[in-house]
């Protein structure tokens, strides 16, 4: 029996091999870094699945589009099986593709509409090309049809990035499950089998931004300036342990959502290990109540200064607060500018470590954004708050030496 061997790239060989230890890989990486090749891989492990233990399924192969499932992913499978020397066959009315006369999968757009198709299908795995750009409305009904037993069960997606979205969210950020979802990333500079000079082509008509995302495959904000530019994940993300000392509490006074970090501080440095995140209308009564029975009843609370003057049921916020025990730190609003100013400097120099628990925080962290006129973008109401509260817990206990708000100076980040 002839042995074809077939050379993969270290990002493709990793992404092949996530594959055998969770369920939903998601490869997310510039362009031209070889994501649809690596997809043809996957199908060829699907094809060598079906002969070797009779696995019965059919996949599913989707796309963002019709166009783009026909130009790119179905002609680049056509060409690597060619190569491979694996027959197939696709009966385009039916949108069925067989690979190796063993094993079928489904074509299909992800746009809505087209997506319903697959309602009707018990699938055994699934593969989606873009899917960064995908709703992800379209997502969990390509994913509800993954139930099939006699399949791999597994879920493949190559994208390139396309900012802090629902792939984010699932694979990176708050509702990523470190059992079950796996990242892998490469910059289109992997892939050695593409011309030199196709990087620096690209980057010319890119801005920094754009380069990050187009071809380093990174995640980022593309509304507007980052405003907590300085943090990052890998040196500001660490298990914070807590065993009962007194701390810190940081509030923002809003009402959907009311927010609260909770942390500790010694030596200059700043400890979060836990956050509160209340929708729904919550108020000050309540914040008060769940403080308390997580056991921060003896902490101090350092809070957006207008709460001497928010009126909740006829009582200022401090007055609530102070009625249920806990004691509020004189504090007066520094400018926007300052507190973030001050965070970004924090963060530079490893003051504030946030225990990778808090999601709600990191996601603000690295979310939210400066609009054109300087000011922080709050047009997504989920975002700014709970960083806010960070930001005033942060300027009290380890305050920037002066203020900036009167420098001339440009965001260009």
């Amino acid at each position: 029996m002839e042995v074809k061997k077939i050379e993969a790239l270290p990002h493709q060989l990793a992404t092949l091999q996530a594959l055998t230890s969770y369920k939903n890989v998601a490869m997310i990486c510039g362009v031209g870094s070889g994501k649809t090749f690596t997809l043809a891989l996957f199908l060829l492990t699907e094809v060598k699945r079906a002969m070797e233990q009779g696995d019965t399924s059919t996949g599913i192969i989707s796309a963002m589009s019709y166009g783009q499932l026909r130009r790119s992913v179905l002609t680049e499978v056509f060409k690597c099986m060619t190569e491979w020397g694996i027959d197939f066959q696709y009966n385009q009315q039916q949108s069925l593709l067989t690979l190796g006369g063993v094993k079928k999968f489904f074509c299909v757009s992800a746009e809505k509409g087209s997506v319903d198709r697959v309602r009707g299908i018990n699938a055994g795995s699934i593969v989606i090309d873009e899917a960064c750009y995908i709703a992800q409305e379209s997502y969990s009904t390509l994913m509800g049809r993954v139930r099939d037993r006699a399949g791999s069960g597994r879920c493949l997606l190559t994208s390139s990035p396309a900012g802090f979205n629902w792939v984010y969210d699932m694979f990176v950020g708050e509702k990523h499950d470190p059992k079950n979802y796996k990242l892998v990333t490469a910059s289109t500079r992997n892939n050695t089998y593409i011309s030199e000079d196709f990087y620096d082509r690209m980057a010319e008509n890119l801005d920094k931004k754009g380069i990050e995302q187009e071809l380093e495959g990174a995640f980022v904000s593309r509304s507007g300036g980052q405003a907590y530019y300085q943090f990052d994940r890998m040196r500001n993300v660490k298990e914070v342990p807590y065993n009962g000392q007194l701390g810190y509490i940081g509030m923002d006074f809003n009402v959907d959502p009311f927010t609260a970090v909770i942390g500790l501080y010694d030596a200059g440095k700043i400890y979060i290990f836990d956050e509160i995140y209340m929708t729904g209308g919550s108020d000050t009564y309540m914040m008060a109540a769940e403080l308390k029975r997580r056991g921060y009843g003896s902490f101090k609370v350092v809070a957006d200064s207008t709460f001497s003057n928010r009126k909740t049921s006829g009582k200022s916020d401090k007055r609530i607060l102070e009625g249920a025990g806990f004691e509020c730190m004189p504090f007066r609003n520094p400018f926007v500018i300052d507190r973030v100013t001050n965070m970004n400097r924090l963060f530079a120099q490893d003051c504030v470590i946030i225990d990778p628990k808090c999601k709600k925080l990191i996601r603000d962290l690295e979310q939210v954004t400066f609009k054109d006129n300087g000011q922080l973008d709050g047009s997504n109401r989920e975002l700014t708050h709970i960083s806010d509260a960070l930001g005033y817990m942060s300027f009290k206990l380890n305050p920037i030496g002066v203020s900036i708000k009167k420098r001339a100076f440009t965001i260009s980040r």
